[in-house]
């Protein structure tokens, strides 16, 4: 298995620093909290907090050793803002992640590193197979009652900081 240490050292690598990391992890299970299997709750945390802060971790290490330069993006969502039923621990996982980069930016505050920045971008529906087939995705698990929130505006992030407005499925 291909680790974050392993990745980060492959860029370093290949391009001899980094200027932008971007976070982008999430997998998420729908349903009712008592309903969804409490291994899938632990998944969202391993995937979604752990994946991210592994990530950060590696990045701000790399920043900080090549002179106290770089920015992290973390993907966080608009459901750490406006909790959406049925998405509980989805959304408490988005809200650490927009915690965390709080916390990391007034870390970096104190020590000194004012060329590092740290942000955190909340989309509101990203357009992933996560809408088209719920059921098939890591620990993704449809409950009967949803309908995978079609109807809702979806966005793609195209991974160089745009957002592009899909409109409605």
């Amino acid at each position: 298995m291909t680790t974050v240490a392993d990745r980060t050292g492959e860029v370093l690598d290949r391009f001899g620093s980094i200027d932008v990391w971007v976070n982008n992890v999430g997998v998420g299970a729908v349903g009712y909290f008592w309903d969804i299997p409490i291994e899938d709750h632990a998944r969202l945390v391993d995937v979604n907090l752990k994946g991210l802060i592994y990530g950060a971790h590696a990045a701000l290490r790399v920043f900080r050793s090549q002179g106290g330069r770089g920015t992290l993006v973390n993907v966080g969502s608009v459901d750490s803002a406006v909790p959406i039923a049925l998405q509980n621990t989805y959304a408490a996982t988005k809200a650490a992640v927009r915690s965390l980069g709080h916390s990391l930016s007034e870390e970096l505050r104190m020590a000194g590193d004012d060329d590092i920045k740290v942000g955190t971008i909340m989309p509101w529906a990203v357009d992933t197979p996560w809408w088209v087939r719920p059921g098939q995705h890591g620990c993704l698990r449809r409950h009967p009652r949803t309908d995978g929130r079609r109807g809702l505006p979806l966005t793609r992030f195209d991974g160089v900081g745009n957002c592009h407005r899909l409109g409605r499925r």
